[in-house]
């Protein structure tokens, strides 16, 4: 049997993305922040990182 991918809701990604731009403040870059931030939500890092550029974060921001 395949492992069947998580689901959340748009809001439980929404957070993770605000958690992810908060840890951006104190990392080098987006991608150290969302290694940081992924673990802990167990959301896989590139699913975290897609949402967080695409949906998360203001134009500026990206």
């Amino acid at each position: 049997m395949g492992n069947k991918p998580k689901r959340f809701l748009p809001e439980f990604y929404e957070l993770a993305a605000c958690m992810v731009l908060e840890e951006k403040k104190n990392r080098p870059s987006r991608w150290s922040a969302v290694m940081m931030i992924a673990p802990k939500r167990d959301i896989d890092p590139n699913m975290l990182s897609k949402w967080t550029r695409l949906h998360g974060a203001p134009m500026g921001l990206r």
